[in-house]
């Protein structure tokens, strides 16, 4: 009992610590505060109070709290069996990789800008690869490699990437002709479904001239950036922008600490990575064969998080939906951040506007928004309202998982990550039903819509939002 009630008395104080004390994390919702500081504070209360009971009730109370706790580590060590021998592969991307080119496959791991920040003594991040003694932030990955993605829906997803390192077929940039381009984050990109089952996927088999422009862990500044390394080649006459509530102004909180990426922000600022691509491959070659050498002498530590993992019931409560902690966003930045957020956008429509081209917003929802209670924020109309000032038309892609009736089940074994193949065709279909009703078949068709003598039924500033 005295052992329980230490336990319990360490729970108590390692949340208060981060989460009232110090104020670097903080809960999603309040039944964060109840399970977590209020529930082992009143545990270990009783525990202690109890050695004040008789024996033989003492004894009673013993056995009921380890048979207790040996049933929810049982549970917790029977779902980690049940992921291992069933039909979830366990192995880590490394491993992947390495069975691969044991295959005579020459694999490479995904690489993208997020995994390149090196904080600086003065707050600043800058990249860790430079070209010729200068910065250098590639936005794609090693191009024309089969590349490992991640695991969420129990098998590791693959593809092979394309000229520039980004998710699309082989070929998708030769042609000039480029109608539909999507910027955005890992959701736009495609990861952890096949190539050819992801949103932007879906969209490009109704209109072959789609290029997808998505990257992993990419927040706003990076989004602009891929736009104005790569769309000005194509003047696409759609560029869709996917915003995805909740990590969006995370990301920015990063990518506004680098001097090179807010160099984006004036005039036609851009590296040339279009025309620098061997030279990237080159350098982030490298750098994955370092981490490659780094993470093998890692496996000890890995070792140990999974057994902190299972020490935390990270399984059971994942399934029983009670995790409520996050790192805490500085909200001191939060007006700033809106500011910048509002600039991006500016900069975004006008530049695609200098060729005659049209920016759509759409707005992604993340998997707290669904779980009970809500934990996704309350800035989504902020947002929205935003949008709408800057007359940028939306589609919502929120208002389509809430029709759906169980957004849950759009997400994989309905836990927290990125869209499972149904959540993908979802947002693929909404997206193509607002085309179909604002788009002749003409202008999208990827044979020369400046040439079509259909003009769009709307001016860009009388669409319906």
């Amino acid at each position: 009992m005295v052992a329980g009630g230490v336990v319990c008395l360490l729970a108590f104080f390692y949340f208060f610590y981060w989460y009232v004390w110090t104020h670097e994390r903080e809960f999603t919702a309040a039944p964060g505060i109840i399970i977590n500081i209020v529930l082992p504070g009143v545990l270990a209360s009783a525990l202690f109070a109890s050695l004040r009971c008789r024996p033989a009730h003492r004894v009673t109370l013993a056995i009921f709290c380890i048979s207790s706790l040996l049933s929810i580590y049982s549970l917790e060590l029977l779902l980690l069996v049940a992921r291992t021998f069933g039909h979830f592969d366990t192995r880590t991307r490394l491993e992947v990789v390495r069975d691969l080119r044991n295959r005579g496959i020459d694999a490479v791991p995904t690489v993208f800008p997020s995994v390149l920040w090196d904080d600086q003594p003065d707050g600043n991040v800058r990249s860790t690869i430079s070209i010729d003694g200068s910065e250098v932030l590639p936005l794609g990955g090693i191009s024309n490699k089969p590349t490992v993605m991640c695991n969420e829906s129990g098998e590791w997803i693959t593809y092979r990437s394309d000229e520039h390192g980004f998710n699309n077929p082989q070929g998708a940039w030769q042609s000039r002709d480029i109608s539909i381009a999507a910027v955005g984050d890992s959701f736009a990109f495609g990861a952890c479904v096949p190539a050819d089952k992801n949103f932007v996927a879906l969209i490009r088999k109704r209109y072959p001239a789609t290029l997808n422009l998505g990257i992993n862990g990419a927040g706003p500044l990076v989004e602009l950036a891929a736009l104005k390394e790569f769309l000005p080649f194509f003047r696409p006459k759609v560029t869709l922008w996917f915003y995805l509530e909740l990590n969006d102004p995370l990301e920015l909180n990063q990518e506004r600490r680098s001097g090179l990426l807010m160099r984006y922000l004036n005039g036609n600022f851009n590296q040339g990575l279009i025309t620098r691509q061997t030279e990237i491959d080159h350098v982030l070659t490298r750098y994955v064969d370092t981490k490659r050498k780094s993470a093998e002498a890692k496996t000890v530590r890995e070792y140990l998080n999974d057994g902190l993992d299972i020490i935390k019931l990270s399984t059971v409560r994942t399934k029983l939906g009670l995790v409520y902690g996050t790192s805490k966003v500085d909200t001191a930045s939060d007006e700033l951040q809106t500011r910048l957020f509002r600039e991006i956008l500016q900069n975004a429509r006008a530049f695609t506007k200098a060729w005659n081209g049209m920016l759509y917003f759409v707005y992604l929802p993340a998997y707290e928004r669904y779980i009970a209670p809500p934990s996704a924020g309350d800035n989504r109309n902020a947002i929205l309202a935003l949008i709408r000032g800057l007359n940028i038309p939306i589609i919502d892609i929120h208002e389509a998982f809430q029709a759906h009736g169980n957004p849950l089940r759009l997400f994989p074994f309905g836990q927290r990550g990125h869209y499972n193949e149904e959540g993908h065709r979802l947002v693929a279909e909404t997206v193509l039903r607002y085309f179909s009703s604002h788009f002749s078949p003409c202008e999208l068709s990827g044979s020369g819509f400046r040439n079509c003598l259909t003009r769009d039924r709307y001016s860009h500033e009388e669409r319906p939002q």
